[in-house]
C-alpha cells in the first residue's frame, strides 16, 4: 500500500475503536447460553472478566518488555486473540444486562 492509500485507510477507521488491536479482534457476539444472565451468571462473568483482564494486561506488559513497544497489531496479539475475543464478549454481555436493568452499575 502506498503512502497516500495508507493515510486514506487510517482516516476510514471508526473513531469509536480505541486501537488497531481492537479493530483486528472485533468479532460478532458469540451467543451466550441464555439470553439474559442471572445474578449468579453475572457474578461468574465478572469474575472471568477480571481474570482475563489480568492475564491480558500481563501479556501486554511482557510483550512490551520483550519488544520494547506496545501491542499494535493483530499479529502481536495472535497468541492471546481468543482471550481478547472472550473478554470483549463478556463486556458486551455485562453491558447488555446493565442496559436492560437501566442500572447505574458501572462495570467497564
Amino acid at each position: 500500500i502506498g503512502g497516500h492509500e495508507a493515510s486514506r485507510m487510517r482516516l476510514r477507521r471508526p473513531k469509536t475503536s480505541p486501537s488497531p488491536v481492537a479493530d483486528a479482534i472485533a468479532s460478532p457476539p458469540v451467543p451466550m447460553s441464555s439470553p439474559t444472565p442471572t445474578g449468579q451468571d453475572l457474578a461468574s462473568l465478572r469474575a472471568e472478566k477480571g481474570r482475563l483482564h489480568q492475564m491480558l494486561r500481563s501479556y501486554e506488559r511482557d510483550f512490551y518488555r520483550e519488544h520494547n513497544r506496545q501491542v499494535s497489531s493483530f499479529a502481536d496479539i495472535r497468541p492471546v486473540a481468543s482471550e481478547y475475543r472472550r473478554y470483549k464478549e463478556i463486556k458486551r454481555a455485562i453491558e447488555a444486562v446493565r442496559q436492560e436493568s437501566g442500572g447505574s452499575d458501572s462495570d467497564r
